[in-house]
């Protein structure tokens, strides 16, 4: 990789820079879309799904395997006082049950 005028055997560091950037704001991407967890539920007792919101405003359920890596999810159970969600209660849990799942 070099660049035109650059000496032969010269590393285009921007393009290098660049890539890796990219790379950085794609794991950005996912986290900055979560507003926060409204809460939780069990779904058929054995799929436990979180109610999100987004920060475009949207509400939608998601399954754990989604949601388990992100800050909201750390937040989420610290406020429960529990360091695993599989640990939450089975039953239906909303801080504000007048917000509304658009995929319910």
């Amino acid at each position: 990789m070099g660049t035109p005028n650059a000496a032969p055997g010269a590393t285009d560091l921007r393009s290098a820079v660049e890539v890796e950037s990219d790379n950085e704001n794609d794991s950005d991407e996912e986290e900055t879309g979560i507003e926060f967890f409204n809460g939780h539920r069990w779904e058929s007792r054995r799929n436990l799904e979180f109610q999100v919101v987004w920060t475009d405003g949207d509400v939608t359920w998601e399954p754990l395997a989604n949601v388990n890596d992100c800050a909201a999810m750390e937040e989420y159970l610290v406020h429960r006082n529990i360091d695993d969600p599989l640990l939450l209660s089975k039953h239906k849990f909303l801080i504000n049950p007048a917000l509304k799942a658009t995929n319910a």
